[in-house]
């Protein structure tokens, strides 16, 4: 890796690399470098070597340098941040590890990017779980936020669908028929172990997990029709909080956990609804109030609970 070939097909990797991370945010439009009015090659990382005026010609609002060193398996990189409509260095970081590592360097200084023009940290330390289908069964993975290196997690050869990751991103919930019923499973991630929620004979779907982690909304058919639920995760006691012929989903908590977001349908006309204090979650009983949320053209509805 150290020889000149090498670390040549490594500089447009990391320009190449840094620029695809940007751009999935939404927020960056990353410049052809075929109008780049300086010579690449001589491009320095200092304050005092940057043509700035060069940059802003070309509609540059900030501007990216690096440098990285290769010895053997090591690298080190150096990237720094420009804004260059002021002329000055707005983040540089240097990153020390081994050549695999490089593209969670460059990851790493994009997140620092986030942070000093837009405030915000961004999703680039998050994964994506989601259900893979293939012929007549699915199985759940993750993924990086940009849809690399995916994980298979599941292997049952059924149906399993609905992955919900825990608040603190250490587990997952999701329905399975590898027992031959649509129980509700959760997986500790960091021991690969799973242990079985809820098992009613009927349909059960997980939603939301409660900020604590010890709870968790739960579509369930087990006393006839679809209602909401609050499932305790330590000895899965469950809560009933809505009883409607209507179908009732994909509820959701409000920030402060006092109300709740449905989505109904089966009633004569979209329409939404909403659960008043107590909070259900503080463990007081629900009152059973609907407030209507919108009126969509939709077999649909979002209510507020």
């Amino acid at each position: 890796m150290n020889s000149a070939s090498s670390q040549e097909s490594l500089s447009p990797w990391f320009a190449d690399t840094l620029g695809k991370t940007l751009e999935i945010t939404g927020f960056f439009n990353i410049l052809d470098r075929k109008g780049f009015l300086v010579d690449q090659t001589k491009l320095g990382i200092s304050t005092e070597n940057i043509q700035f005026p060069a940059w802003t010609g070309i509609g540059a609002e900030s501007l990216v340098t690096g440098g990285f060193t290769v010895s053997g398996r090591d690298l080190t990189l150096e990237c720094r941040l420009f804004d260059v409509v002021q002329g000055k260095l707005l983040v540089g970081k240097r990153y020390t590890g081994k050549v695999e590592e490089r593209k969670e360097m460059v990851v790493r200084f994009a997140q620092e990017i986030l942070v000093a023009l837009t405030g915000e940290k961004g999703l680039f330390d998050t994964k994506i779980a989601f259900a893979g289908k293939k012929g007549g069964s699915s199985e759940i993975y993750y993924v990086n936020f940009d849809g690399t290196e995916p994980v298979k997690l599941t292997n049952y050869h059924t149906i399993t669908l609905s992955p919900k990751w825990s608040p603190d991103g250490k587990q997952i919930s999701f329905l399975s028929y590898k027992d031959g019923a649509p129980d509700l499973h959760v997986m500790d991630l960091n021991r690969r172990t799973t242990r079985k929620i809820l098992s009613t004979g009927r349909l059960n779907l997980p939603a939301t997990w409660s900020t604590d982690s010890k709870r968790m909304l739960v579509t369930s058919s087990k006393d006839g029709s679809e209602d909401i639920y609050i499932l305790n995760l330590a000895d899965s006691r469950m809560t009933r909080l809505t009883s409607d012929p209507s179908i009732d989903v994909s509820p959701t908590w409000s920030p402060t956990a006092s109300r709740l977001l449905l989505s109904r349908t089966g009633e004569a006309r979209p329409r939404s609804t909403s659960w008043t204090q107590p909070a259900p979650m503080s463990g007081g009983s629900p009152s059973r109030g609907l407030q209507h949320l919108t009126g969509l053209a939709s077999p649909f509805q979002s209510h507020c609970l």
